[in-house]
Formats: C-alpha cells, sequence, structure tokens
C-alpha cells in the first residue's frame, strides 16, 4: 500500500535547499477521527513489454529522473527553445536562454475565440553570460528553475500558480530588467539617472504600473533608462515584480504581501464524511522570509466557489486571466470542499417501464457488439459500449444476455491485456507509462497515444470496462487486478513518488480540470477538448474501487471526478450571464477547446455545431446526470446549429441523448429515428 503524498523529491544545490521552509512531507486522505487511508496502488513492475521512447528528455531535467511529468502546466518549458511560454496565471512566462520573460496578458474576444495577447512586459536577466535554464524542482502548483554563471553565479525563479508576484533569486549576478515598453518614470524620478531603494513603483507610457521589491532589507541602485533598469553592481538577493491593478488599494496590498514569497505547494485530503473532501493546498514558502499570514495567491472563480478555508480576500478581479476574474487570498492553507457523487452504476431515475419492451428489444440486437478498432481509443469506446447494455442487462434482470456481453467484453478485453493484439501495450522507460506499440513508433498514430495524448479517455474506456466486467467476474477481477491498476497509475496514479507513473498525469491541481495534450508544444500551452471522457476517465476509478471493494481507490476516482466536473461547469459551459466570457463568444453556450491562454469554439476535427457540442457530453453514463445540469442542456438546445436537419446520425444520437434530459418525450421519438450509431453507442 502506497501513500498518496504531495511532494516532489528536489535535487538542489547547497545555498538553495537552506532557503527552503520545507521539505520531503507525506500527505494522506485523512478520514474520520484522523485515520489515515490508504490507495492501494501495488508497486509491481509493469506487466508489458518495455520501450524507450524516441524522444529523449534533454538536459533541461538535470539530475532529476523519470517518471517525468507529461501532462503539466509547464511541458512546453522542456521541450522545446522557441515555445518555451507557460501561462501560470495572471502572468505568463516565458524560459529563455538569458532569464525569463513575463508579462500580463491582455485579452480580446471574438465570436470563435478569446485570446490573451503576449505582453513582453519584462525580462529579468544579468549583465554577465549566463548558462541554459535547467529545471531544479518541480510539484503540482510550481516549477522551479536555475540558469547559472560560468563563474558561480545564479539566478533561481519558482513560478508559481497564482502568483501576483514573479520572483528571481540572483546570487553574484548583476541583475538587469528589460522591457519593450517605455519606462516614463520610477518613484516619480522621470526615466534617466540612477535610484536607490528596495521598492521602486514604474509606470510605463501606456499608464501601466509595477512594482519592484528588494527582499530581506536590502537596497540597490539601479540605472535607469527608457527600457532597461541595471543594477551598478553584483547582488545577492531576491526581486519581485507585480503589475499594479486597477483598482483601489491595490499598492498598499501588494506592499504588504512583498516579502512572502511561495515556492510550491503540497496537496491532501481531508474526508469530512461519506460524501465530502476538503483538498487542502498547502502553500510552500522561501526561507524565513515575509509573514506566512500575508501570502497572497490569487484564486480562479471555482476557488472561491468550493473555498470553505475563511481567507481573508483582496484585490477582487483585479488581475484577469482567460478562466475570468481572480482574486487573491491572504494565508499558506487554501481547503477547498467537495461533494462526492453518490452515483454508481446505475442512474439515480430507474428505467421507465412503459419503455423497457422497446429497450429490451434494442439490447437483443446490440447484444453481440464486439470491438473491432485496432487504436486504444476506438477499442477503449467499442468496449465501454459492450460495458453500457451489460450493466443495462443486469438492470432489467436479463441474465442470459448480461453473460454474454460480458463473456464477449473479457475475449476482447484479453486480447488488449494479454498483448496479443497487433497494437499492444508497452511501458516506456524513458518518461515513465503504457503507450500503444503504433504510437511509439508514430507520434501522430493513435490520437498522439505514445506521446502522452489523451491517456485518460483511452485509458479510462478500458477501466470502465473492465469495472463493469469485475463487477460480476471476481475471479477475472483478481486476475487482471495488477494490470489494471497500472493503467489507473498511467493516467491518474495517487502515488506522488510513484517508480513507475507521475502523479495524477493529466490532472491540473490548480485549474481543477485536466489537460488532454502529451509531449507536443503549442504556443497557447496546454489543452483539452472533451471534458466529458474526462469526466468518464475519473468515474471509471470509482466503479474499479467499486468492484474491488477498495473505497480508498473508489474515493480516489471520486476525488479526481468531482474536481473535474466543477471546472468543467465553470469554464466549458456558458450561460448568457457568463462572469468568465465576453457575451460575442458566450452565445455559443459551450467551449470546444481549452488552452491555458485562450478558448475556441471548434473542436481538432471540425467546425461543426454537433461536434463542438457532442464532444462535451460522450460517452452517456449515469455520471451524465451530474455533468450536464438541465439548466445548461437548455441553454445549448438554443445554439444555432445543434438542432439542424443533415446532422449525421451518430452525432445526433447523442445530441439527442442530451435532449432527453429535459425532454425524454420529444428525445425517445426522435431516436426511434436513428439508423446509424457511433461506435461508442448503441440503440
Amino acid at each position: 500500500a502506497v501513500p498518496i503524498c504531495s511532494t516532489n523529491a528536489i535535487n538542489i544545490d547547497n545555498q538553495w535547499r537552506m532557503r527552503l521552509q520545507a521539505c520531503f512531507v507525506l500527505f494522506f486522505f485523512s478520514c474520520w477521527g484522523d485515520t489515515i487511508l490508504q490507495v492501494n496502488i501495488s508497486m509491481t513492475d509493469p506487466p508489458f513489454q518495455t520501450r524507450f521512447h524516441p524522444l529523449p528528455p534533454t538536459s533541461i531535467w538535470g539530475p532529476l529522473k523519470g517518471p517525468y511529468p507529461t501532462g503539466a502546466f509547464f511541458t512546453n518549458v522542456y521541450l522545446s527553445d522557441p515555445m518555451r511560454i507557460i501561462f501560470p496565471y495572471p502572468y505568463h512566462a516565458k524560459i529563455l536562454d538569458r532569464g525569463l520573460e513575463l508579462g500580463y496578458p491582455t485579452r480580446v474576444a471574438t465570436k470563435t475565440a478569446v485570446l490573451s495577447g503576449i505582453a513582453q512586459d519584462w525580462t529579468m536577466t544579468a549583465a554577465e553570460p549566463l548558462m541554459d535554464f535547467s529545471i531544479m524542482n518541480y510539484d503540482s502548483m510550481s516549477l522551479t528553475g536555475r540558469w547559472k554563471n560560468l563563474q558561480g553565479g545564479t539566478m533561481v525563479s519558482s513560478i508559481v500558480r497564482g502568483s501576483p508576484y514573479m520572483t528571481m533569486t540572483y546570487l553574484s549576478l548583476t541583475p538587469i530588467l528589460t522591457t519593450v515598453r517605455a519606462i516614463v518614470s520610477v518613484n516619480e524620478m522621470g526615466s534617466r539617472g540612477t535610484i536607490t531603494g528596495n521598492r521602486f513603483l514604474i509606470t510605463f507610457n501606456d499608464n501601466t504600473e509595477w512594482l519592484l521589491f528588494v527582499l530581506e532589507g536590502k537596497q540597490i541602485t539601479l540605472n535607469i533608462n527608457s527600457n532597461s533598469l541595471s543594477c551598478l553592481s553584483r547582488f545577492s538577493g531576491t526581486l519581485r515584480l507585480a503589475r499594479v491593478p486597477t483598482i483601489p488599494n491595490s499598492i498598499a496590498a501588494l506592499d504588504q504581501a512583498s516579502q512572502t514569497v511561495p515556492i510550491g505547494a503540497d496537496l491532501d485530503w481531508l474526508q469530512v464524511d461519506a460524501n465530502r473532501i476538503v483538498t487542502r493546498i498547502t502553500w510552500k514558502i522561501l526561507g524565513n522570509l515575509g509573514d506566512p499570514s500575508q501570502l497572497m495567491m490569487m484564486a480562479l472563480p471555482h476557488h472561491l466557489d468550493s473555498l470553505v478555508s475563511g481567507n481573508e480576500r483582496v484585490l477582487a478581479g483585479g488581475y484577469l486571466c482567460i478562466k475570468g476574474r481572480m482574486t487573491a487570498l491572504l494565508g499558506p492553507v487554501w481547503k477547498l470542499e467537495e461533494k462526492l457523487t453518490p452515483i454508481n452504476w446505475s442512474s439515480s431515475q430507474p428505467i421507465r417501464p412503459d419503455k423497457v419492451p422497446a429497450i429490451l428489444a434494442a439490447l437483443t440486437q446490440d447484444r453481440n457488439k464486439r470491438n473491432l478498432a485496432a487504436d486504444p481509443y476506438g477499442a477503449g469506446k467499442m468496449l465501454a459500449a459492450m460495458a453500457r447494455l451489460a450493466l443495462i442487462a443486469d438492470e432489467l434482470a436479463q441474465t442470459e444476455t448480461a453473460l454474454t456481453l460480458r463473456d464477449h467484453l473479457k475475449q476482447d478485453l484479453n486480447v488488449w491485456l494479454d498483448g496479443s493484439n497487433p497494437n499492444p501495450f508497452r511501458y516506456d522507460t524513458t518518461w515513465g507509462g503504457i503507450t500503444s506499440q503504433n504510437g511509439l513508433n508514430d507520434r501522430g498514430a493513435d490520437y498522439g497515444n505514445g506521446w502522452y495524448n489523451d491517456h485518460h479517455y483511452h485509458y479510462g474506456y478500458f477501466i470502465y470496462a473492465a469495472a463493469v466486467l469485475g463487477k460480476q467476474d471476481k475471479a477475472w477481477l483478481t486476475q487482471r487486478r495488477e494490470i489494471l491498476l497500472h493503467m489507473v497509475r498511467d493516467y491518474a496514479s495517487p502515488a506522488q513518488r510513484d517508480a513507475h507513473y507521475p502523479f495524477a498525469r493529466h490532472k491540473d491541481w490548480y485549474d481543477g480540470h485536466s489537460w488532454a495534450s502529451g509531449l507536443f508544444t503549442f504556443g497557447d500551452a496546454k489543452n483539452q477538448e472533451s471534458t466529458s471522457e474526462a469526466v468518464n476517465a475519473y468515474y471509471a476509478i470509482h466503479l474499479l474501487g467499486l468492484a474491488l471493494n477498495d473505497a480508498a481507490l473508489s474515493n480516489w476516482g471520486r476525488i479526481l471526478l468531482a474536481t473535474e466536473i466543477r471546472s468543467v461547469q465553470r469554464y466549458w459551459h456558458i450561460y448568457p450571464d457568463s462572469d468568465i466570457y465576453e457575451s460575442a463568444f458566450a452565445s455559443n453556450g459551450v467551449v470546444g477547446v481549452l488552452w491555458a491562454s485562450k478558448v475556441d469554439y471548434t473542436t481538432f476535427f471540425g467546425n461543426n455545431a454537433e461536434y463542438i457540442h457532442g464532444i462535451q457530453m460522450i460517452p452517456f453514463t449515469p455520471i451524465t446526470e451530474e455533468l450536464l445540469p438541465p439548466a445548461w442542456v437548455q441553454v445549448h438546445s438554443k445554439v444555432p446549429g445543434v438542432s439542424k436537419d443533415g446532422i449525421a446520425d451518430g452525432w445526433r444520437g447523442f445530441l439527442l441523448s442530451a435532449r432527453a434530459i429535459n425532454n425524454p418525450d420529444q428525445a425517445w421519438t426522435e431516436v426511434a429515428t436513428l439508423t446509424d450509431y457511433d461506435p461508442g453507442n448503441t440503440k
């Protein structure tokens, strides 16, 4: 049994190590009476043939070893020099050979997209030549890296999610801050000359203001030019930059919190009762600097919706990012409460008696459905559809049909789990994960599976199917337990120090939702399209936990599920009075693809409205009741294009399933006219 822990192993030099306040603390699920709950995830070696990945990690990782976080918010940093841009919010950060570029993005909304404009407000660098950036440490909320000088000088920065400051610690280097803006004044002094101090108010020619702080009571002397601030001598200490929001009392609030520096965060989960859990974020603070109670971190709207820790709120709405207005919270601990789903195998609403005969007839037609796909995504969808039929047969007491479906399901699942199919699973020892053989051979094959795209989509379907099979076939489940838990660990390992897989590969614990993209670089950083398939992946873990009689695993799935649904309903589902998106875009009713710095009303496979809306709904299972609230379905139904003529039956079937949430009789009548079904769907 491996505890859920929350701090990565860190390899850093002695000077920096001495400044860390928190080291190697293990956190666990806590239950009533402070009982420690552990998730029973075996640490056996992966039961797959091993392969090396054709894309090796570069020297940017320094001494840090795998498994590596292929779904992390900072993927761009370690994959590509030109694209080393990330969006920790409220700023963007770009890793350069010579230092750190940062800026406060602008925002533009159109009918089809909301975009973040990149503003190169500052570059924090040094007068001395610097060697390239290397990663020192990372966790779910941060990335810490270092630039070195051949003479022993260093610059170290912890980029922490939600920090309104960008921070750089210098050791025996001469700081230079450059900007593409024009500096109008520094402490009202003008744009030429020298100035000494430890706090500087800088005004640009567009009237925006920034504060520069020097910590630990130190002072520096700066030479002011129209596009730069240059220190006159070598310096060892910490500098912080913060953009001043255009709301009252911003400067006073930033002054008050300026001395307390975050460097990362630990996560743990506190169980309130059977159906409520608190995610506790404990921010790690640099050294003994500042007062922990004055730590200022920016919260997104979904954080405020679930916050129960009573943190003082300041700078409300002062910063804007792609997920809306942010609010600062003071204090080193956030507690976010989630209600865990009570939904298990079946819907909370039983099948209507008057529909049973037609459903039985359809079940008889569909009972021989088999997997025909050779890729893990297509196969997963078909296997899950077979499993859904088996559960319907269970609910209708169709024992023989359920046995037939599970027998077929067992045969088709075993082919993949045994590796006897033409495209078997392999364990990639380079990055740490399970991939398809075709995916490893071709980065474009299997939807990028070999480059770690969409593993939660692909393997979530497999786990759903396996849970349904194992619900009744305990002998099979016992035999396959280890390999199934390896698949869970691949996309959602609960163990921070898992030797074979990264912690919760796709989950972004700051944004609340998952990122689907893997080892691919994009100018807008990470992205996710199909939120409903992410929800399905975590629902599947919950069901597997039930099948295994493992309450801890079930709860882990429910935590992942609850946080995913909260963020999906906040950032993908759009209402006319949206406080996230401008009205021009909000009229679409849904986001097609959400990126770290933009949202699009499209999909990766087309611009049709049925694609954009339908991909946020599939597959339809009992958990759909929580994912798609009736109020949002009503909004969706009024969007032009989703009810037009000529929609292919495969997609129309999904849209009609959504319509059934508010208009079941009308949807039932129209479903009867379908003659074709998506491979992941059935009559």
